[in-house]
């Protein structure tokens, strides 16, 4: 409407073609795992073997096969050392880590961590009981309407559960498959909520949500009458929770880079976005002005408190899952050979086939190797010949 359309889908192209760079460095990396993966037994017996009888020792079949027993146990962490590098390198600030610090889910290597009273953890991946939706905020605790209500509102779960079959009664499976990802985000916090604890650890629970509802969140549940007694250590990108934190700490790469206030985060280097002062006059403004909208809006269709309660009874939401069993039908090898192309398949299916025929062939070639110049049947060939042809089997 104001001639925004190109200058965003420029900045929108960039970034994605800045993503599309870093995530095809990846795919490669992992290529060249699964290289060493597949070459790193053939390479460290070839090498060892070859180095041995170049410097004039002879092989028998108690050492060679002595020797592959030992590789064949040093191939697992040899072949998760460049998983390791590859993991190295991973798009984390060090945020989540904070947290289990603090949680002494990791080793402390210097300062001090002091903690008092009880802590309730929300990670960043919600863990949903397979359950009814009550179950789930419960979690054993006695039912307290009132704060059960509060809380279902405060993570602006109600209007959710009034439209579900069952409402907080409705069963939920496993991981939360039948919810959304901000509804397990949400579902996990209200959990938090209805406990209660001195301290709450939030790991990044406003990123499933819409700007909106974590406005809502922000201001209702984790600024709200529920929790604003407490202590909140809240792990977040969202401008909104820093313009109201009452201490920033600014991570990157898993360092600390910066502390202070929101007004000192502001004029701060380390403040890449808009100031917080122009965002809380400007976009919170609009923002606020949206939300009175939706708020009176969810307050025409929303039930009342009495509303919500629901047969005792849980109700199964969860459709059956369909699925075949046997064998694979010959049909989906050639989808799958169609759409990855015919050219791609067979150059796959050659390689697999020849990785393992180097396999068998190479410790054939071994146990030859030895008959040959141990038994009594003596073959006058060079170490340069068994060398050649085990790099054959190798290629």
């Amino acid at each position: 409407m104001y001639g925004w359309e190109l200058l965003f889908m420029s900045w929108l192209k960039e970034i994605r073609s800045s993503e599309v760079k870093h995530l095809s460095t990846r795919k490669y990396l992992d290529a060249w795992c699964v290289f060493f993966w597949a070459t790193t037994p053939t390479l460290f017996s070839l090498f060892t073997f070859g180095l041995f009888t170049l410097m004039g020792y002879q092989l028998d079949a108690a050492m060679v096969f002595t020797c592959l027993a030992l590789f064949n146990t040093l191939i697992s962490p040899l072949n998760s050392f460049p998983w390791v590098i590859n993991g190295l390198i991973d798009v984390g600030s060090g945020k989540s880590s904070l947290l289990n610090s603090i949680l002494k889910e990791m080793r402390l290597i210097h300062g001090s961590i002091y903690l008092g009273g009880s802590i309730t953890y929300v990670p960043q991946v919600p863990w949903i009981l397979s359950g009814t939706i009550r179950e789930n905020i419960l979690f054993g605790k006695a039912y307290d309407s009132t704060r059960y209500s509060d809380v279902l509102e405060a993570c602006a779960l109600d209007i959710d559960i009034s439209l579900m079959v069952g409402g907080d009664m409705a069963y939920i499976g496993d991981k939360g498959v039948n919810l959304s990802g901000g509804q397990r985000a949400r579902l996990a916090l209200a959990r938090a909520i209805y406990h209660g604890s001195d301290i709450f650890m939030l790991d990044d629970v406003l990123s499933a949500v819409d700007a909106q509802v974590a406005w809502w969140i922000l201001h209702n549940a984790i600024l709200g009458p529920l929790m604003n007694q407490h202590t909140r250590v809240l792990c977040t990108h969202n401008i909104q929770a820093m313009s109201s934190a009452d201490m920033i700490v600014v991570m990157d790469k898993g360092h600390v880079k910066w502390v202070g206030s929101s007004t000192d985060f502001s004029v701060s280097s380390h403040s890449t976005f808009c100031s917080l002062n122009e965002f809380t006059v400007s976009q919170v403004q609009s923002l606020e002005c949206s939300t009175n909208t939706s708020t009176e809006t969810k307050q025409d269709c929303k039930p009342e408190r009495d509303s919500i309660c629901v047969p005792g009874e849980a109700q199964e939401i969860i459709e059956v899952e369909l699925r075949k069993e046997g064998r694979v039908e010959l049909t989906v090898y050639k989808n799958y050979a169609t759409y990855s192309g015919w050219f791609i398949t067979v150059v796959i299916c050659l390689s697999a086939i020849l990785m393992q025929a180097s396999r068998n062939g190479n410790d054939l070639w071994l146990s030859y190797w030895v008959d040959t110049t141990t038994g009594s049947s003596h073959t006058e060939y060079s170490t340069s010949f068994y060398l050649v042809t085990d790099q054959f089997f190798f290629e």
